[in-house]
């Protein structure tokens, strides 16, 4: 590993450094700032690459791969890594999936840049994002945000009651709402705090 990653559980940051690492993925170059050039990468490439990257070795290792959300930097690119498990995230867990993925993001040379890593538990907000999400988490209160306004609305917020092939159905104020799920931008679920 050329360098260090930030380890964070539901925002609890322990560690922070950069790794250079190097890429082959679709970019464009912008111009200099502070004399010097940074890449500008196509997220959805670049997060669907590093997902066939890392995916294999976080399922055998036992865990699941939520999310990976790359945000571009003036100096650098910050990688996220959201990973789950049956018993929870630990910082123990966060550690143990860094010291696996970091050096196979700086093996493959696909970018040729600084990055900072971190690897995070979905958190109590988590997103939901394949269909076995939407599952696990019938009867629980979820915000939706859509892509397009229905009815006017792009937000919903309800108790999950189902999820039928690419549809869910939540219940908000007493009334049933069927969306599909093509038509979500982003889904939480809301923490229920006793």
């Amino acid at each position: 590993m050329r360098g260090g990653a930030v380890w964070q559980l539901v925002g609890l940051i322990t560690r922070r450094s950069q790794v250079q690492i190097l890429p082959p993925l679709p970019c464009i170059w912008f111009g200099p700032v502070s004399g010097a050039l940074f890449l500008v990468f196509n997220v959805r490439d670049l997060r669907e690459k590093i997902q066939e990257m890392i995916q294999t070795s976080i399922e055998i290792m036992g865990y699941e791969l939520i999310d990976i959300e790359c945000h571009q930097g003036k100096k650098s690119l910050k990688i996220i890594v959201y990973i789950d498990h049956t018993r929870g995230i630990k910082i123990d867990d966060c550690v143990k999936i860094t010291k696996v993925i970091s050096p196979i993001l700086d093996d493959d040379n696909a970018l040729n840049e600084y990055y900072n890593l971190e690897v995070s538990s979905p958190g109590l907000n988590r997103k939901l994002i394949l269909k076995e999400h939407y599952d696990k988490f019938i009867g629980k209160v979820i915000k939706i945000k859509l892509k397009i306004k229905i009815d006017n609305r792009k937000i919903y917020k309800g108790t999950l009651l189902e999820r039928i092939d690419g549809s869910i159905s939540i219940i908000e104020n007493n009334q049933k709402i069927n969306i599909q799920m093509d038509a979500i931008e982003i889904c939480r679920l809301v923490p229920a705090f006793e």
